[in-house]
């Protein structure tokens, strides 16, 4: 009989190592052919081998339950010991618990702060020793009156003043110049500010005094990406252009956005004159004694009119043209200007220069030198990869070459000033 013992509740007579002993012992029993040759040290063997496994299976059978029994009670020991704990001092294991998360967490912040700093300082000196390079050797005009009168905003308190550049952070930047100035409310325009009106209304000579005497900052972006935006946002990135909605207005006018008729003078209707796209003489069919300009505001009546005649929609090529053509007649548009136009960085010698790219870090730097009390992570700005701006660049691709010729002409100067490159994929 096979001597298992009794453990768990099983019959050792029906245990797998038991069955397989009988099954050897039965099978070496019923041998006709090698029974009569079988010697008494054969038989002998044979027992020892089956009693020996029988042991072996034994010794592992008490191990492994052993084993379960041992891990069993150390479970409801460490149960029993942390029911104990929770239940007497639970405040002191979560204040524990969350001193340590802070403390590595405070730790982890400071190291990345100390080092994005550093990066942050050396990056923008690199790139104002570079901007203050390139002016040296650039000979062309800056429009220093207008620029100092119509492009700056302030931060009063700090005495800093920002240049901010449509499609290239400008609604981030609004952001901030509301909150850190304490207004205006956003359904007035920022340039409304009657304390920047002030500041305007003054000689040109103490406005431009004062800039040179102020922090100034200045927020570009790669000037095809920015071209590729403005398309995407004042041209609905190709769609047909939404009929006039008072009801829309009325929003457009609480968080002072443009309006309809304001989209359709500053855009539609200059690229469908640019473009030959409206009907010859239609101006007759507008009871009108002269062609439409692009430089008059009209009535919204005649904007409405031209939309229901013409239904609007501007391709990418269509808005370049635009773009070329308001350069060449010296009446572009502020989202598709040059930034040495819009800002004169040559004549200002900004301290920040920041960039899309990388402007949540470059803020954080620049509100912590300047100790202008605002988030850095208030960002209208979507983050921008190389996967991204290389689909951006692809828009290009297609055009004519005489077009990107004249393109590249336009942009060439703000890609040297503040060190973009010319995609090679245009090449």
């Amino acid at each position: 009989m096979c001597m298992l013992p009794r453990t768990m509740n099983s019959n050792p007579s029906n245990h797998r190592f038991c069955r397989y002993a009988r099954s050897i012992t039965k099978q070496l029993g019923t041998m006709r052919i090698l029974r009569p040759k079988l010697s008494l040290q054969w038989w002998l063997t044979a027992t020892a081998m089956i009693v020996a496994t029988t042991l072996c299976a034994h010794i592992l059978w008490d191990t492994v339950f052993a084993v379960d029994a041992g891990n069993a009670a150390s479970l409801r020991k460490m149960n029993i010991q942390h029911d104990e704990y929770a239940q007497t001092s639970p405040d002191v294991f979560l204040q524990n618990e969350t001193e340590f998360r802070w403390e590595k967490r405070n730790i982890a912040e400071s190291n990345a702060k100390d080092i994005s700093s550093s990066t942050a300082a050396k990056r923008l000196q690199k790139r104002r020793d570079w901007m203050q390079s390139v002016c040296r050797h650039l000979h062309h005009t800056e429009p220093v009156s207008k620029t100092a009168r119509d492009s700056f905003n302030y931060f009063f308190d700090q005495r800093a003043a920002v240049c901010p550049i449509p499609k290239s952070g400008s609604s981030t930047w609004r952001k901030h110049l509301r909150i850190v100035n304490g207004g205006p409310h956003p359904s007035v325009p920022i340039y409304d500010d009657l304390r920047l009106i002030k500041i305007q209304k003054q000689p040109i000579k103490k406005i431009i005094k004062q800039l040179e005497q102020m922090p100034k900052i200045i927020t570009v972006r790669h000037p095809l990406t920015r071209l590729v935006s403005c398309f995407r946002s004042k041209f609905n990135n190709g769609m047909p252009l939404r009929s006039y909605s008072p009801k829309r207005e009325e929003t457009l006018r609480k968080r002072a956005g443009f309006t309809w008729p304001e989209n359709f003078f500053a855009f539609w209707l200059p690229a469908l004159i640019a473009n030959d796209l409206l009907p010859q003489n239609y101006h007759r069919e507008l009871n009108m004694t002269s062609p439409l300009n692009p430089d008059i505001r009209y009535n919204t009546s005649v904007y409405t009119a031209i939309y229901w005649r013409t239904r609007p929609r501007i391709n990418f090529n269509q808005f370049l043209k635009l773009v070329i053509t308001s350069h060449k007649e010296g009446k572009a548009n502020a989202h598709w200007d040059t930034y040495y136009n819009r800002c004169s960085p040559c004549r200002f010698n900004y301290d920040f220069v920041t960039q899309i790219e990388t402007l949540q870090d470059d803020l954080r730097y620049v509100f912590s030198v300047l100790k202008i009390p605002s988030s850095a992570s208030l960002d209208e700005n979507s983050s921008r990869n190389r996967h991204k701006t290389f689909r951006d660049f692809k828009k290009f691709k297609w055009l004519p070459k005489t077009m990107l010729a004249d393109l590249k002409e336009i942009v060439w100067p703000d890609l040297q000033m503040f060190g973009y490159r010319w995609p090679s994929i245009l090449d």
